[in-house]
């Protein structure tokens, strides 16, 4: 479907409804908004977006709804509204608000007794990057669905990735991409703290990051590709080699008072994976330990 024939209705406008706005606004996409607090909308109004005091009514001038609100919850309570329910029917809802795969699930099949499709997403980026190269909203629904609007979600991210029928692939997905940015923060933060409490430099330890950076970019690779391969036997660095090695980050961090709280439960992982037997093998068989 040509994108100068759709109307497009945006149900929440915090930092990233306002971007995904912002960026169809670019497109000369006509966008209907509705949004809890309506100062929120004056600027985009200005812009030639129309706003509306109910959600029924941005909803049933669309042929798409894009939802993005902080979670759920809040979209429970619009759509248990009557005449939500009755504007949603043979509409397309592309739900990118923050949510649980039960709530995921549960969406789902209030939208198909509502008579609406669904295609179902999470953003992996922050507000200023959407509608850029660096965008990134990751979709799952029918792939007609995803066909037959897709030149409306590439103006919000150029790179679409889909992840095929499963609803809940992307919840899925989205927390697996926390996991790996938060662990790789934590850590990163804890060597902060290793440094300041021991008199280093910080600005030694950032130097030190960005060298290297290459590494780091290259070994999540090598460890996903090893997972993907299932051979976690070639290595480099055994399990108990790490095991070891991270003996001796329990023992600094005692000596310099840094908290052990994120080392003690790294400490357990290794020691899990060498009681089950993943000593020899490469770090990347500890997925064995967290999929049993």
């Amino acid at each position: 479907m040509n994108k100068k024939n759709k109307r497009v209705a945006m149900i929440g406008l915090g930092a990233m409804g306002t971007a995904l706005a912002e960026s169809l606004l670019k497109d000369k996409i006509e966008i209907h908004i509705w949004n809890r607090s309506p100062n929120k909308t004056e600027a985009l109004e200005q812009k030639g977006v129309s706003t509306h005091l109910k959600p029924h009514n941005a909803i049933e001038l669309c042929d798409l709804v894009v939802i993005c609100l902080s979670n759920y919850d809040a979209w429970k309570v619009i759509v248990d509204d009557e005449k939500t329910q009755t504007s949603l029917k043979n509409k397309t809802v592309v739900q990118l608000s923050t949510g649980s795969m039960t709530e995921v699930e549960d969406n789902s099949l209030v939208m198909k007794n509502l008579g609406a499709e669904l295609i179902e997403g999470s953003i992996l980026c922050f507000p200023e990057q959407i509608g850029t190269e660096r965008a990134s909203i990751i979709l799952a629904g029918k792939s007609r669905l995803i066909k037959c609007h897709e030149s409306i979600l590439k103006i919000m991210s150029p790179k679409i990735s889909y992840l095929g029928e499963s609803i809940t692939a992307p919840v899925v997905l989205a927390n697996a991409i926390m996991s790996s940015v938060l662990g790789f923060s934590f850590g990163l933060i804890n060597g902060a703290a290793f440094c300041l409490n021991g008199n280093v430099p910080l600005e030694a330890f950032k130097e030190q990051t960005i060298h290297n950076f290459a590494r780091m970019q290259t070994e999540p690779v090598r460890i996903l590709d090893s997972i993907l391969s299932n051979d976690t036997i070639s290595t480099q660095a055994s399990v108990s080699t790490w095991f070891d090695a991270h003996k001796k980050l329990l023992k600094i961090s005692e000596k310099l008072g840094v908290d052990k709280k994120f080392h003690t439960g790294l400490n357990l992982v290794l020691k899990d994976a060498i009681d089950n037997d993943l000593g020899d093998h490469d770090i990347s068989s500890i997925i064995k330990t967290f999929s049993k």
